[in-house]
Parts: C-alpha cells; structure tokens; sequence
C-alpha cells in the first residue's frame, strides 16, 4: 500500500486573483504490489582470470497497484461558479503526485450532497485514491565483474552504476473515494492524470552474486539473484520523487568467443 506525506513547502499556480494558489505535493513511497519483466543483453570482457568488465542494454516493463490517501482542509477546495449539473456547490481539489517517472497533477471533483449541510472551512476531505502505473525503461549498466572457482563451475559477483532511460510512463486511476460524508465524488471515473514534469533520464545501480556452469568452451548458463535501484531525484521545483527498488532473479545463457 503506498503511503504518501506532503514535502515542506507546496507548489504555487496561477489562481483567478493576483495571489496564486498554493497546490499541496504528495510523494508515493510504497507500493501493494509489483509486477516486473526484463529482458537483457550483456557483452563483457575478462580482464584476468579474475576481474572482467560488462555493459549492455535491458529492457524492464513495471505495473505497480497503488492506493494513495491526500488530504486536505475544505478550504483548499476551488469552487466552480457554475455549480454541479445537478444545482449542488462543487469544488476541485487540485494535488502533485510525485511517482517514479515525475510529477503528475491530480485534479478531483467534489459535489456538495446537501446545500443546507454546510462544509466548514476547517473540515478534512480525507481521499483515497487507487491508482495503475505502467512503466517502460530502458537500462543501461556498466559493471565490474568479479570470478571465484576454477573448472566448470564458478562464481560471479557483479556491481556497477546503471542508467535508466523512461521509454513510456502510464498513470491511471482507478477509483476514488471520500470518507467526508457532506461531499461525494463528481468525476471519479474520469479523473486523468497529467504529467506535469517527466523524469526521462534517471540513475541508479546494479549489483548481483551467482553462479556459472560452462557446457563447453563457448556455452555456458548462469542464474544470478540481481538487486537494482535508483539513486535520488528531484523536480525542477526541488521537489522529492521516489526511488525503485528491485529484487529478482536472473537466469540465462552466455556464448565465449
């Protein structure tokens, strides 16, 4: 389940005043579960018998199912002047949510029920929001490489720096829902995501411990337990975005020339 917490200072939009209005920013942290596939080519070269370089290029398709809870005071509420089409105040609450791949911003429509009932302005309009993110990348790691053992089988130890080029990036919302019983969702099946900043280019690390068996002086397999990350980025507004943290393993085969 992913949490979310709000950074120090909000973002700051142009408002239908000379004052502008100050947007609140969430960042997802965790997420309740995550898919990944990847597929990669690696060419390396030994140096000695022990020591060896590698680099290549992976590709890495993420769906990660998330649920994020923003809240906010009733105030923060933008109201339209036209109304709901059913006659009933209603008001927008506008939000940056901080992924992966940049920042998107989250525009939610709320309805008030009853025009008698009124909000205060200090009232919580507590969120929660469900979320699909699709993630495509494009990595490109640059290893050092370490060998154990001596005949068929041996060991490898794998570390090194890894680029992380974002081919595609998807953020959709699935449902929302208030836990304020004066307000009711307006647009929840129509809620669109929009990225404000895209965070192409990202890097981070690659390291993995395992093990090969040579079938003959060309072939050989191996399977490796592999950990990769992302070191941390910010906005261009200096604002926080999550890293990722991957843990699997690899299996595959190497052909020696």
């Amino acid at each position: 389940e992913t949490s979310v917490k709000a950074p120090e200072k909000p973002i700051e939009r142009p408002g239908p005043g000379p004052v502008p209005r100050q947007i609140p920013v969430f960042v997802s942290d965790k997420h309740r579960s995550v898919r990944s596939l990847e597929w990669s080519g690696i060419a390396g070269r030994k140096i000695n018998r022990h020591w060896g370089i590698e680099t290549g290029l992976a590709y890495l398709s993420i769906e990660q199912e998330a649920t994020h809870r923003p809240s906010f005071q009733f105030k923060h509420g933008n109201p339209h002047s036209s109304g709901s089409p059913h006659g009933r105040p209603n008001f927008d609450f506008d939000y940056n949510l901080n992924t992966y791949g940049g920042s998107a911003s989250v525009s939610v429509q709320m309805e008030q029920i009853d025009r008698n009932n009124a909000v205060a302005p200090t009232e919580m309009v507590n969120l929660s929001i469900t979320t699909q993110h699709t993630t495509r990348l494009l990595k490109m790691p640059l290893m050092v490489t370490y060998r154990l053992g001596r005949g068929r089988l041996q060991a490898l130890v794998k570390l090194g720096p890894e680029g992380q080029y974002t081919l595609s990036n998807r953020l959709e919302i699935e449902s929302v829902e208030t836990d304020n019983k004066k307000l009711e969702v307006e647009n929840g099946d129509k809620v669109q995501p929009v990225f404000e900043q895209e965070q192409r280019l990202r890097w981070g690390y690659r390291a993995t411990a395992g093990l090969q068996y040579s079938v003959n002086k060309q072939w050989s397999i191996m399977t490796e337990p592999v950990l990769s990350g992302t070191f941390s980025a910010n906005t261009s507004e200096k604002q926080t975005l999550p890293g990722m943290f991957l843990a699997g393993v690899n299996a595959g085969i190497n052909y020696h020339f």
